[in-house]
């Protein structure tokens, strides 16, 4: 599969599973904004696929677990060794149990914080959802209700980051219909910046 330099635009459903199984064991990252539409795309490509689907939303440690959600993508789910991710009991406040993931099987992985530079690198495609602002909070406050209301955000990774400046490109967006881009093999991933003002940490792509 040739490499990209600059996110494209994927032009349907079909295309992206076109894309992704023209290797044998495609490892598809799905990120984007709160809302956009992460969960919606992984829970109908993962299927497709024939691949096991990983959300970070299961493995966040907490509010404040978006950095370590993110790292977790690559340090066990994607390592080459015994992959796998331990889930976060939100009832006790504290890890549960180890998920092995298969390695000779697809796998997609979803959530906020999925798409980093180096989680990128060991990928066969990098997926970003966008919708309109005004769909998404929509969508969001449907989904989490008072957990995003009182801020506007909701988890531990809500705000949506925006495409590095390299490689940004022009790209309309229809109110209530998200979009879903493929993003540069190299170069791409995410950045940290403050996005609340508790000071939580969140991914800027």
């Amino acid at each position: 599969m040739p490499e990209l330099s600059v996110p494209e635009l994927v032009t349907s459903f079909e295309d992206l599973v076109a894309r992704a199984a023209a290797v044998p064991r495609p490892v598809v990252l799905v990120d984007g904004g709160s809302g956009a539409g992460k969960t919606s795309l992984g829970e109908r490509l993962a299927p497709a696929l024939g691949a096991q689907l990983v959300s970070l939303d299961d493995i966040y440690p907490g509010w404040d677990g978006l950095e370590a959600g993110s790292a977790a993508v690559v340090a066990d789910v994607l390592r080459s060794e015994d992959p796998g991710w331990r889930g976060w009991d939100w009832t006790t406040q504290q890890p549960g149990i180890w998920h092995p993931v298969d390695p000779a099987r697809p796998l997609v992985v979803e959530g906020c914080g999925a798409l980093s530079r180096a989680a990128r690198r060991l990928a066969t495609l990098g997926v970003w959802v966008e919708l309109d602002a005004a769909s998404r909070r929509r969508r969001a406050l449907a989904r989490d209700g008072d957990a995003y209301a009182p801020t506007g955000t909701a988890g531990p990774a809500r705000r949506p980051p925006s495409p590095p400046a390299s490689t940004r490109t022009s790209m309309p967006t229809s109110p209530g219909r998200s979009l879903a881009r493929l993003t540069p093999s190299r170069g791409g991933g995410v950045r940290r910046r403050r996005c609340r003002s508790s000071g939580r940490s969140r991914a800027r792509a």
